[in-house]
């Protein structure tokens, strides 16, 4: 059983470092490492504190090169990932914010991405979940505080509408004549690229048409009259950061826009963390968030150390219990599934079916969903008239779930007795 503790208070471990020359010698210099943010991953598929060590971080490269400028370091934990800042120049980190243009655009990201196979099994989560076709988008523009913990997740635990589509480099965008444009938005609702579906002929005689951006068609001087239009606009993510983008078809007018969000990110990849230093314009109706740079823009600006979570929760699947007994057995008489404790479980059955190679058996199926966990706390006794059968019976496996996609997920067990 792998279990975790986990440092609740992000400030409580420091990392003292002394760098060596290139001599072999000591620097006079000395860097005082603190957290400036933690993600810690928990699941209640495990025991409490529930702490998860299914996934492995990783920056952007934006990212990674962004930290080395400032002195940031990036701390794997056994439950997930830390930032840390070195304390004695934390002035620097302030000075760099304050001079943006727009200090709350700048942030962090990382891919997180998972080291057991199973998750998804024995995580309540889509069991179609292709994390080449869709990854998990958590922001901490989205974090929330729930009693002493702050969520990365938008609920109580991380749900399937969490789930963005993945894009690669490129992205095909099929359109019509209504379409007279299409454009690339960030999370801040900025345009970051433009192209038009229609671009002087003049110009796509030297020029790849979707390499055209908007800006550049508007500033050609030749005829308007002719003009080199698509019905399939190529988009060029990879000039962008990776990141949440929203793709927007603008019409003709009188006709709506039509958009949708996407994931410009690695590929098989399982979730991508953004987390933003400070904290963004708020329009009303839309959460706040929480972020370790406060106060920015008041002259008194401050840094605090923020500990983030993203809760996972364990699938509950019905138990099918297919019991065959010996030949020379009297049947079902009495054949009932205990447990231990008392009524933890009940079962319905038995009911006589055929499983593989036209065997014998007997159904037992669980009145109600039962949650799956590292260690069961209960324990399952098959009884008869003849008694005990069998005192400890094998428990719902997590390397197979059965979906029922109208109803619910299935785990079938298999007692030979």
């Amino acid at each position: 059983m792998r279990t975790r503790r986990r440092q609740s208070d992000p400030r409580q471990v420091q990392l003292a470092v002394v760098p060596r020359k290139a001599d072999g010698g000591l620097e006079r210099r000395s860097y005082r490492y603190a957290r400036l943010m933690q993600v810690s991953i928990t699941n209640t598929y495990y025991a409490p504190p529930h702490a998860c060590d299914d996934f492995t971080v990783s920056p952007t490269v934006a990212s990674a090169a962004l930290m080395k400028s400032l002195g940031l370091l990036l701390l794997a934990e056994p439950d997930g990932f830390s930032v840390l800042y070195d304390v004695n120049t934390r002035l620097n980190l302030l000075n760099y914010l304050s001079s943006q243009l727009k200090p709350f655009q700048v942030g962090l990201s990382f891919h997180l991405q998972l080291l057991t196979p199973e998750f998804g099994n024995f995580t309540r989560l889509p069991v179609d979940l292709d994390p080449a076709s869709v990854n998990f988008y958590f922001t901490n523009q989205q974090a929330h505080v729930a009693g002493r913990r702050i969520l990365l997740n938008r609920g109580r635990f991380v749900l399937g509408d969490e789930l963005v589509e993945v894009v690669s480099s490129q992205v095909a965008v099929t359109v019509d004549e209504t379409v007279v444009r299409v454009e690339v938005l960030d999370v801040f609702q900025d345009v970051v690229l433009c192209v038009p579906r229609c671009v002087p002929a003049a110009m796509a005689v030297s020029v790849m048409p979707d390499s055209i951006t908007c800006e550049e068609a508007l500033k050609d001087t030749g005829p308007r009259d002719l003009l080199v239009c698509r019905n399939t606009i190529y988009l060029q993510f990879a000039s962008l950061t990776e990141g949440l983008y929203t793709i927007r078809e603008v019409r003709i007018p009188g006709l709506p826009r039509v958009e949708h969000t996407v994931l410009y990110t690695g590929t098989f990849k399982y979730a991508f963390v953004n987390l933003l230093f400070c904290e963004p314009p708020v329009t009303t109706g839309e959460e706040p968030g929480v972020y370790p740079v406060r106060r920015l823009t008041s002259g008194r600006p401050a840094i605090v150390p923020v500990d983030y979570e993203l809760a996972f929760r364990r699938r509950a699947t019905y138990w099918r219990y297919y019991v065959v007994l010996p030949p020379k057995a009297r049947g079902a008489g009495g054949l009932t599934i205990q447990t231990e404790p008392p009524g933890a479980v009940t079962f319905s059955g038995p009911t006589p079916v055929l499983i593989a190679t036209a065997t014998p058996a007997f159904l037992f199926v669980s009145d109600r969903p039962v949650p799956l966990s590292q260690t069961v706390p209960v324990r399952f006794i098959l009884n008869s008239d003849d008694g005990v059968l069998m005192n400890s019976m094998p428990v719902a496996s997590t390397d197979q779930i059965l979906p029922n996609f109208c109803f619910h997920d299935y785990s079938d067990v298999y007692v030979y007795v």
